[in-house]
């Protein structure tokens, strides 16, 4: 009988080894939860990140002389308006140098 059946110290073993594999699973799963989570907020982050980004693509008809744009409805837009309305963007306008300086000496040449 004692060869047919384990004994108890053979037992213990492998109950104290079914323990530990039952630690390392529960590790294991709260480690992949975890991970899980960990990608579902990437993914929210991206998709939040991608709803605010706005790409102009494609060819613009841009007027040589006043820098108006022609509209898919075949209109005219200043440039501005045009970006403002499709890039979520505002302008701020200011001089660079070089046009600064055209203006001051225009400026100085009426005086």
């Amino acid at each position: 009988m004692k060869n047919s059946s384990k004994t108890r110290q053979e037992l213990v073993k492998e109950i104290t080894l079914l323990r530990q594999r039952i630690k390392e699973l529960e590790r294991l799963e709260t480690e992949r939860k975890l991970a899980e989570e960990e990608q579902e907020s990437l993914i929210l982050h991206l998709k939040e990140a991608l709803s605010q980004a706005k790409v102009l693509r494609g060819l613009l008809r841009i007027c040589s002389s006043c820098k108006r744009i022609r509209n898919d409805d075949g209109g005219w837009e200043q440039m501005e308006e045009y970006i403002r309305n499709r890039a979520e963007v505002d302008f701020s306008h200011t001089y660079c140098p070089e046009c600064a300086r055209k203006l001051r000496s225009q400026l100085h040449q009426k005086e």
